[in-house]
């Protein structure tokens, strides 16, 4: 298995409990090795409702303020989920991830012909009339394994029909030999806060979601994830910039705030009080406390949910315990079946916002196998924090809703989804639906015996005539009219 790290390595500074918690983030990317091609599609726009705004100079987007727009999705198996945009006029098509663990835009730029590589897209600034190189100027990024070294520049960028000039982005002119790993993908689009900006840090040039909001072309800075589900399906995955889909919300979405550091709001970051095996926590990890010892990240571009080291073992312990699983010497789990396996769940805030997985949901089929989709997340020394990622073995049970305008994150059962409910929800579902058809049953036999009595002979003894019997059922029964004569 081959396994791309794409998370950059940062520093997190917090002084909950009173120190500063030095935090390496991780993004695990494809654990595939044979890369899937995808075909550039045409950008899809689904518009609710439009508001007039005063006309922009061109190139300054477009006079439409959107409700919502939406980015169809490529499913990758489930491990990475990509998407179409654009830059440069005319329009240069790319397949990115778009990151809520990273907050710059960047894409492969015009290599040498030495160093192209047939599986990326490539920019190509000399081919738009709207590219500006910004002089001087350029950034690295560290990931947890590779790093890629950028100019800066700024062009027009287009994604779900949404057209905004003047987007900073870096042209990615070297890599290392890591983003060569059998990943499909052009680029990362972030979707971060701006004080996770590398970019922004060095010339506070707004992030992309800050230029559409700036430039009056979305409302809020909201966004929304609904992923597949299914390893097998390559679409039904989208991207929703703007309102959420109440449609994909049928029994309404609950609110976690995201957890706001010294520096402000720094990360899609929210408190976890709890995470449970089969409705029991696992020792004394993540206790409900003020400030919060645990926290996770809600992150669309890492596959598997991170787990903290520290506790990585007892969590394999409890999920295989004696089902009949296979444990390595590296503590990752194989099963042939996921039956008889617990649910987990992860708690936010209050009981009321407690989110379960099922076993099919957490487990990952590799062939004739089922694996783990965990793996052990390092802290940095002398941290007091628990830190976990949720990623997209988690979101794509939930869909998950990011508020940067209000600093929330919303999570809700899609329609369909009954392996994300609760065992509890599932038992009183369950029980309706048992009474439900108990009722029915009740309602037909008192129904059946009320027929039966109507058409009993109310003259009692010797043989009712036929006449006799025409006459009493034709005046008893409700709606048949006058009885008939003999």
């Amino acid at each position: 298995q081959n396994f791309l790290s794409l998370r950059p390595m940062y520093l997190l500074q917090s002084v909950l409990m009173g120190r500063i918690a030095y935090v390496s983030l991780l993004l695990l990317g494809s654990v595939y090795t044979q890369r899937i091609v995808i075909p550039v599609k045409p950008l899809h726009r689904t518009v609710n409702t439009t508001i007039n705004v005063p006309h922009q100079a061109d190139g300054e987007g477009a006079g439409l303020l959107l409700a919502s727009s939406v980015i169809p999705l490529v499913n990758h198996q489930t491990m990475l989920y990509t998407g179409p945009v654009s830059l440069g006029t005319p329009d240069q098509d790319f397949d990115v991830v778009f990151d809520t663990g990273s907050s710059d835009l960047w894409v492969f730029s015009m290599p040498s012909a030495r160093e192209k590589n047939d599986k990326f897209q490539y920019f190509y600034g000399d081919r738009s009339s709207t590219f500006k190189r910004i002089q001087d100027k350029g950034f690295d990024i560290q990931y947890g394994k590779g790093h890629v070294d950028c100019h800066m520049s700024s062009e027009t960028v287009t994604l779900g029909g949404i057209k905004v000039a003047g987007q900073y982005f870096g042209e990615t002119y070297n890599y290392s030999s890591d983003f060569n790993s059998g990943s499909s993908l052009d680029g990362i689009v972030g979707l971060g806060y701006s004080k996770l900006s590398t970019i922004y840090e060095k010339v506070k040039a707004p992030t992309l979601l800050d230029n559409l909001k700036q430039k009056g072309l979305i409302g809020q800075r909201q966004f929304s994830f609904q992923l597949q589900p299914d390893v097998l399906k390559k679409s039904g995955s989208k991207l929703i910039l703007g309102d959420p889909d109440m449609t994909l919300a049928p029994e309404g979405i609950k609110y976690v705030s995201v957890l706001k550091l010294t520096h402000g709001y720094v990360e899609w970051l929210l408190p976890m009080t709890n995470f449970q095996v089969d409705g029991d926590r696992v020792g004394s990890f993540c206790p409900d406390s003020n400030p919060p010892k645990c926290v996770a990240l809600i992150d669309s571009g890492t596959s598997l949910i991170g787990v903290p080291v520290r506790m990585y073992n007892d969590i394999v312990s409890k999920i295989a315990g004696s089902k009949g699983c296979t444990v390595s010497a590296s503590q990752e789990i194989y099963c042939t079946s996921t039956s008889g396996l617990p649910d987990i769940s992860f708690g936010f805030d209050d009981a009321d916002k407690t989110f379960s997985l099922t076993s099919e949901q957490y487990m990952l089929q590799s062939g004739d196998y089922y694996m783990l989709g965990m793996m052990p997340l390092a802290m940095g020394a002398g941290s007091s924090l628990d830190f976990w990622i949720l990623g997209d073995t988690f979101m794509k049970s939930y869909y998950t809703v990011f508020d940067m305008d209000e600093n929330r994150i919303g999570l809700a059962i899609p329609p369909n989804n009954w392996k994300a409910l609760s065992p509890l929800a599932i038992i009183l579902i369950t029980l309706a639906v048992a009474l439900l058809i108990v009722g029915s049953i009740i309602f037909f036999l008192h129904k059946r015996r009320s027929v039966n009595v109507d058409n009993r002979p109310l003259i009692q003894g010797a043989e009712a005539s036929d006449a006799s019997i025409r006459n009493l059922a034709g005046g008893y029964r409700l709606g048949s009219g006058p009885a008939n004569p003999a």
